[in-house]
C-alpha cells in the first residue's frame, strides 16, 4: 500500500526543499512538499516560505540532517 500525503494539513510555515539533485529528494517531506507547492497549487503560491540553506547541507553524503 502507498502512503498518501495531505498537503492540506502542512504548516504554513513548514521548512522546505528546493536541492533537486538530491539522491534522498524522493524520500524526503521537505522536497515533496516544495514540489506540492510548485505543481499542485499554481494559484495560491505562497510568496515566502521557510528554505533549507542549500549551502549548509551535503546530501551528496549520504545523510542530510534537514531530512524528514
Amino acid at each position: 500500500m502507498e502512503n498518501s500525503i495531505d498537503f492540506s494539513e502542512m504548516p504554513s510555515n513548514y521548512t522546505v526543499c528546493w536541492h533537486s539533485n538530491c539522491p534522498m529528494a524522493g524520500d524526503c517531506l521537505r522536497h515533496l512538499a516544495t514540489e506540492h507547492l510548485a505543481t499542485e497549487h499554481l494559484d495560491e503560491r505562497k510568496s515566502e516560505v521557510p528554505s533549507v540553506n542549500l549551502r549548509a547541507v551535503k546530501p551528496e553524503s549520504g545523510s542530510c540532517p534537514m531530512q524528514r
